[in-house]
């Protein structure tokens, strides 16, 4: 494996990490007693990463802050935003469902940000 693609994974881990530890710093100062959850109700079948297909993705959120939305990652070999980069959020609804699609991958995982 090449240095640059080992460089580019601990970079996105870093940011990841980051990310992930500002967005529940921000979510707690608001809702202090209470821990949004994130769960998956519909995920595709584990696979290879392949750019020409996707599939649907869904679940809930619970005692997620009103302007919390979400960020998809889907991981095949690194860690990609899904649907797209350039379509980073996923909205949850009033009934706190949220759907999206997402490219293949070996694990699906899902962030929890701050709108604002």
């Amino acid at each position: 494996m090449s240095r640059l693609i080992l460089i580019t994974k601990a970079v996105l881990s870093a940011a990841l990490a980051l990310c992930a530890c500002a967005a529940l710093y921000r979510c707690r100062s608001s809702y202090a007693n209470v821990d949004p959850t994130i769960e998956f109700i519909r995920v595709p079948e584990a696979g290879p990463g392949n750019p020409d297909k996707v599939d649907p993705i869904e679940g809930w959120v619970t005692d997620a802050p009103p302007s919390t939305r979400l960020v998809l990652y889907a991981l095949s070999g690194v860690w990609w935003v899904q649907p797209f980069p350039e379509r980073l959020f996923t909205e949850i609804q009033p009934d706190s469902k949220w759907k999206s699609i997402t490219h293949p991958g070996v694990v699906y995982a899902a962030l929890l940000v701050d709108a604002q």
